[in-house]
Order: C-alpha cells, then structure tokens, then sequence
C-alpha cells in the first residue's frame, strides 16, 4: 500500500496497511485454515494414511515484517518485542526474562478493544500491548501461535542489525579517531587476509558502510584478525573492550549457525548470549557519558530468543531469510532486462514460471545423465573385478602406479615435470627449498618403514638431481565434521598465480601427537620405485 502524504503516519493509516496486509494473506491460507480445524487424510511414504491437521510453526521475515505479521505497533512502542512483553528501556539486557506473548491473550485484547465505543478508548486499551485493532490472519488457523511462529533471523538480526547498524559503525568510529594510518593497516589487512572459498573479499573495508548483509557477515568473520593489533587496550581502552564485545557476538553468532545442536551447545549458547550483554553493559557504562548511542533497539534483544527458536524448531537455518533475500538480485536484472517498466507483477511472475519449467527439464535431464553414469560404472565395476580399487594406472606412464593411502585427499592442477635440481634453482630465494632434495630423501627414509611401506629394493631412497618431479596446484581434501559428522570437502590451492594473485592455502593437520597449523607451500607427486607419491610441504604457523 503506497503512502499518501495526507494520511502517512497516522495510526488510522498504519492500521489500514496492516489490515490489507491480514486480508490479503488470509485469503492465501484460507484452504489451510479449513484443513487446521478439520484435518485431511494423508498418505505417508511408509504407505500408511494419517490424518494431519495443519497449523503455521515457522515464520521467517525480518523485524519490521515481523511487526506487520504480529500487529505490533513497533520500534517506538512501550513494548517493542514481537515475541515477549520487554520494556523499551530494557532492551539491552538479554540478563532478565519476560512473559511471552500469546495469541489468546492478543486476541481477546483485541476484541475488548473492538468493543469500545471511541477510537480513543481503543488504542488507550492496545497499548498495555502495544498492539494494533486489526484482526489477525493468523487467528483463523487452529493450534497457531504467531509469536511463537515468529523466529530469529540471522540475515537481519545481526549480520543486517546488530551488527551492521550498531557494533561495526561504533568500530569505525574509533578506527577515524586513530587516523589514516589506523585505517590504511586494516584495508591492508583484510586484503592480504586468506581468500578462503565462499568467504567475500571486499575492497576499501573500513569505508563499508551499506552492503549486502551477506558481505556484512564475511567482513565480522575477518574483523577480530585485522584489528587485534591496531585496536590495543593500549592505545584505545574503550575500542579494545568493544572489540571484546564483538567477539562474544562472533561467538554467539557461531552457535546459532550450527545445523546440528546438542544440549552442550544451547547451554553453551545460552552461556555467550548472557556474557556478550554482561559486557556490552560495561561498555555501555564506560562511554554513557561521552556517547550519545543508545543501545535500546530490539535487535540487540533478540538475541535472547536465538536458543528458544532452535530448541523449538532446529536449526536456525530453517528460519533464516537470507535464502529469499538472495532471489531479489535476479528478480532486480527481471525488471531492468526483462519488462517494459509496466504492470510489472504479472511479467515477473510469467519469467519465473519460465525459469521453474526450464530448472525442472534440466533436473530430469540430470537425472538421466546421472542414472547412465551410475548404470555405466556399474558395468565396468562388473568387467574390472580384479582390479584394485586404490591403485590407478597412470595413462602417460604406464609402468608407474599411483598409491593412495588416503582416499580423502586428492591432488591435480599438475604442470610440467621438472627435475629437482631445476626446482631448486627456481625457489633458491626461499630457505623452504634449501637442500629440498636431500630433505626429502631423509623424509621418506623414515616416513616409508614408519607406514609399513617398503623401500624400493629394500634400498634406502636416494634421489638425484635430475630425477623429476610433477608440481600439483590444487587440493581437494574430504573430511568428516566435527559439527553435524557428515562428510564435507574442503579445495585448497598452492599456487602463485591464482587469478593474478598468490594464494596458498592454511591448512589444519591431525598428527599422531596433537593438531598442528600450517600453510601448504609446495605440493608435488614424485616417483618411488615403480610408486607415485602425492606429497606437500608446508610451513608451521
């Protein structure tokens, strides 16, 4: 509903939008609230027909979508929370619990107030609730709590609110107070900070101040890394504590995204939400007097139902809107590209249903590829059943077999074989490669015996300077993890020129003793014997 200046603001206007809104998604839902006070009957994949009786559990939107949803009358109420009666004073302190709200009680507020003769007597009776005089959509649905429903969204909460809105601009505030140098160290930093994969590098950090929220979130990630030695307790005590605060957030942030929760980790949880308030409460007190921030915004205060939402529904990215907000980008190129500006709904919606028909012929396109792919390794499996499943003949040189010990880990990239005394020569500026050769040889001397693996003749291996030697650029490496237990992959690169910049991954290395870091500097395949060895050198960090 667009705003007319005549009656923007008022509260009659705001009603009015909030009940077209209600009206408008009660027709949307209105099979399903049949089907809640009903029930249908309904085959289940184990062949077995039950009767379901639906109702609403999740609700995913953003804060001020969330006012519209629960007829809340929002940031400026007495009671700005959607989800439990908080005093807008108490916002920041996540220490103090509250009634939850329920739709019973809101309802039979809201019919109280119907009741009322004069408008005046109506909105002095819904603000003990900060509620609007509109009927709600969600009324209709049986066993349907819409503050229930109502869940924590990481996309808005914090990395688009908190701390987008709030902790990053104080953070930048501190950083001018301590000059261009202060700023210039850390846009150096962020970019020479790792380019791990799917983690956003932007340029020019410092200056952000409106970017996506996804970005937001990779720019958190890095912040503790590039500003731990410019932001001292030293040189800015109240920026140092700050910079404390904003760690227990990366801390808090991080047990909410876990897609797989124990007990440990919700306590935990739990645990960091309180200490991150118990110490933006002394941030707070410290800068009162000098700061005019007032730190009273409700999503500071949502934080305190991160936990409750998970223990309730799972994991947060159940409910988490940064899935839909990724679909505004092709739907803004739909409208520059692809309408004449006009009437716009109905050519977006045509172009998405083209875009849905033509996703479901290339999944079934898909789907037969991969049936034929399967069906043909199955034929093969049939006619190689004397073939060892961990040695492959290499095609360029069929009297060397490749080993692998380590299923998991796979090598590639190659470049052309060179001899050691030529790799040497190349890397002769980097202390790395000193006596590479020699190194090498007394490493495998005692690696070999150490894994039950013979010595070629049951000689001692001695490699000449014209031996050759593959360099491998590309690691891919699949582990199990440690959060949910499933198996993930990891791609590393050793290169010096990955898209015109070196980048040569950290890696984390579980040894027989204990878990070391490093960073991968050379990886190579050399031949033992009649033996292919994939290897790395990597330097400890």
């Amino acid at each position: 509903v667009e705003d007319e200046k005549l009656h923007s603001g008022k509260p009659s206007w705001v009603n009015f939008k909030n009940a077209v809104w209600h009206k408008s998604f009660a027709r949307i839902i209105s099979l399903l609230a049949s089907k809640s006070k009903m029930g249908q009957w309904f085959e289940c994949l184990d062949g077995v027909m039950r009767w379901f009786f639906l109702c609403i559990l999740i609700l995913s939107a953003d804060f001020e979508e969330q006012c519209v949803m629960s007829l809340m009358r929002g940031l400026m109420s007495l009671w700005p929370c959607p989800v439990c009666l908080v005093p807008r004073n108490d916002l920041w302190d996540t220490s103090k619990t509250y009634r939850r709200r329920t739709s019973e009680e809101s309802q039979a507020l809201v019919n109280t107030a119907l009741a009322k003769e004069t408008f005046e007597e109506r909105e002095e009776l819904l603000k003990e609730q900060a509620l609007r005089c509109v009927e709600s959509a969600f009324w209709a649905v049986a066993f349907t709590c819409v503050f229930c429903a109502l869940s924590h969204d990481r996309c808005h909460f914090n990395h688009g609110g908190l701390w987008s809105r709030h902790l990053w601009v104080e953070l930048q505030k501190y950083l001018g107070i301590l000059g261009r140098e202060a700023l210039s160290q850390v846009d150096k930093s962020y970019e020479r900070f790792p380019h791990w994969r799917n983690l956003k590098h932007p340029n020019k950090v410092v200056g952000v101040t409106f970017t996506d929220s996804s970005v937001h979130e990779d720019i958190s990630k890095m912040i503790i890394y590039v500003t731990h030695n410019v932001l001292t307790e030293h040189d800015s005590p109240l920026s140092y504590l700050l910079l404390q605060c904003i760690h227990l957030y990366l801390e808090m942030d991080i047990y909410a995204a876990l897609e797989v929760h124990t007990t440990n980790t919700i306590n935990e949880g739990r645990h960091t939400v309180q200490a991150f308030t118990a110490l933006m409460g002394q941030y707070m007190n410290q800068t009162a007097d000098d700061n005019e921030k007032n730190w009273n915004f409700p999503k500071l205060h949502m934080g305190t139902h991160i936990f409750d939402d998970i223990k309730a529904k799972g994991a947060s990215r159940n409910y988490n809107t940064k899935p839909n907000e990724q679909m505004h980008g092709p739907m803004k190129d739909w409208y520059l590209n692809q309408t004449n500006f006009k009437n716009i709904a109905e050519q977006i919606l045509r172009i998405d249903h083209w875009l849905l028909i033509a996703d479901d012929i290339h999944c079934r396109i898909s789907d037969f590829d991969e049936y034929s792919q399967s069906k043909s390794e199955v034929d093969n499996d049939l006619q190689d059943d004397n073939d060892s499943e961990d040695v492959i003949i290499m095609d360029d040189d069929p009297g060397v077999i490749f080993l692998d010990p380590s299923p998991h880990i796979k090598i590639g990239s190659r470049q052309i074989a060179q001899t050691f005394s030529s790799l040497e020569s190349t890397h002769q500026v980097d202390v790395g490669f000193t006596n590479f050769r020699i190194k090498l040889n007394d490493f495998l001397n005692e690696f070999l015996p150490a894994c039950n693996i013979p010595l070629p003749g049951g000689k001692r291996i001695h490699f000449q300077s014209n031996d050759m030697i593959t360099e491998c650029r590309f690691l891919r490496v699949n582990y199990e993890s440690l959060v949910d237990w499933r198996q993930y992959t990891d791609y590393l690169r050793c290169n010096p020129q990955f898209f015109n910049a070196p980048r040569f991954d950290c890696v984390i290395i579980w040894t027989n003793d204990n878990i070391i870091l490093g960073c991968l500097a050379f990886l190579f395949e050399c031949a033992v014997g009649n033996d292919l060895f994939p290897l790395a050198l990597h330097i400890l960090q």
